[in-house]
């Protein structure tokens, strides 16, 4: 994939599934929202079933700041 066409097609938002467990938040990231072509709308794209009531969509973040060192999390 070329460089012009990753930008072309990248996301407008983030969608993102939040729940309230034991007073933690827990953010999890289900997917994508393009906008229409239309100017009216988005398309939503999602790998996974929300598991709450609430969706919040935000920008999405640069490349390097998606990407997580799993041996700090651990």
């Amino acid at each position: 994939m070329t460089q012009s066409t990753e930008t072309k097609n990248a996301p407008d938002f983030e969608v993102h599934s939040v729940t309230e467990k034991q007073g933690r938040t827990n953010w999890f990231r289900l997917g994508v929202a393009f906008a229409n072509k239309e100017g009216k709308g988005f398309t939503v794209l999602l790998d996974a079933q929300p598991l709450g009531d609430r969706l919040v969509l935000l920008p999405p973040k640069p490349k390097d700041e998606n990407v997580h060192d799993t041996a700090d999390s651990v």
